[in-house]
């Protein structure tokens, strides 16, 4: 799954992926731990497998702004 992002993409950027056999990948601002990773600050420009939910087959993500 080849994905880069710029640092300055990476101010307002996430990326949420899902692989072909059900695997979750996060990457982007990870602010307030919001990639999932166990990361509360900085950036992540590759994203990484959210190995907490390694365990199950996912197939569909859904994710919110976090505005009003």
């Amino acid at each position: 799954m080849p994905f880069y992002a710029s640092d300055d993409l990476l101010d307002v950027f996430l990326c949420i992926s899902v692989t072909q056999d059900g695997k979750l990948y996060a990457g982007g601002e990870a602010t307030n731990g919001r990639l999932g990773l166990g990361i509360s600050s900085g950036n992540v420009p590759v994203p990484k497998q959210l190995t907490s939910l390694s365990q199950y087959v996912i197939k569909k993500v859904a994710v919110h702004s976090g505005e009003k």
